[in-house]
């Protein structure tokens, strides 16, 4: 049995046949400061006193840009992933350095960061954002998740006043953030990667875009042309030679200069000799055959007569 067909048995005998689920219309996205006046009235509702914290509203945005590009590469608002590919997408954002290619060292780094991406899927789930059901095949494994990207209820504007007053003192607690003797991860580079790109990065990001597409063009034209060169080729019984050599058709690159100036004056009298002797052999040969050979053995008697007077 091939290795696909035993793989695809595999699947269907454990239950993990995939599908896409039904689709569903995107809501809007709702912005930091809205998520943040949601998530602490979530943290109000599990009996938290502080108004706030960075960590968790920080990097519960970045999972929320992250699956909110996901629903639109997918153009629906349900659509299903494995926790494994959700920490394998988010690991440049969260900064948790290179995701590992061996398998045993991959499934081992999925395992250190899977608690936290599904505990920011409940605290978004909690704050009304995004709804997440798991499936399980037949064995009761866990092996994958439905997204659903729900439309975010409106904040009090009290909520909203607290939210902002947290917004414009971040940087301040950033900065005494890294100042601690415990050196912390940077909230600041997450909020950079995790943000929505203005103008001038998104132009940017167009025009290298337009660059590409434009060089898969050319390339893709520049094959097509020499492919065509190819078969045009072999339509016209053309083929070169596979050790580069002409073909024997080809014309010899004699060069008559050459000739002239390889012959030396001492050697000029056996070329004339050797000349008249052909013509005269040719002359033989025509009065033999019976064909008119006037022009020939015209031309023969009359360079050879000097060359008999001169043995003379």
């Amino acid at each position: 049995m091939p290795l696909e067909c035993a793989s695809l048995h595999r699947r269907r005998a454990s239950g993990r046949g995939w599908y896409r689920p039904a689709r569903a219309p995107l809501p809007p996205e709702p912005g930091r400061l809205v998520v943040c006046a949601l998530l602490g009235r979530a943290r109000r509702a599990r009996g938290c006193a502080t108004p706030g914290d960075d960590r968790i509203e920080t990097r519960v945005y970045a999972v929320k840009r992250y699956l909110f590009r996901l629903g639109h590469a997918a153009r629906s608002a349900r659509f299903a992933t494995s926790v494994e590919q959700l920490v394998v997408g988010l690991a440049p954002v969260m900064g948790w350095g290179r995701v590992p290619r061996e398998r045993a060292e991959r499934a081992r780094f999925v395992r250190a960061h899977r608690k936290s991406v599904q505990r920011w899927l409940d605290d978004l789930q909690a704050a009304g954002l995004v709804a997440h059901v798991p499936e399980r095949d037949v064995r009761g494994q866990w092996w994958r998740t439905q997204i659903v990207l729900l439309a975010a209820g409106e904040p009090a504007a009290q909520e909203l006043r607290v939210a902002g007053v947290r917004a414009r003192g971040w940087r301040r607690r950033e900065r005494a953030r890294r100042r601690v003797w415990r050196v912390a991860p940077s909230l600041a580079a997450i909020r950079g990667r995790s943000g929505v790109p203005g103008r001038a990065s998104r132009a940017r990001i167009a025009r290298a875009r337009t660059r590409v597409a434009h060089e898969v063009r050319r390339r893709a034209a520049v094959d097509a042309q020499i492919a065509r060169a190819g078969k045009l080729r072999e339509d016209c019984g053309l083929l070169t030679h596979p050790f580069g050599a002409p073909p024997a058709s080809a014309e010899t690159s004699g060069s008559p200069r050459r000739s002239r100036r390889s012959v030396t004056p001492g050697s000029a009298a056996p070329l004339a000799g050797s000349s008249v002797q052909a013509s005269m052999e040719n002359g033989a040969l025509v009065e033999g055959t019976g064909a008119r050979a006037d022009g020939v053995s015209g031309r023969a008697a009359a360079v050879a007569r000097p060359v008999i007077k001169s043995v003379q």
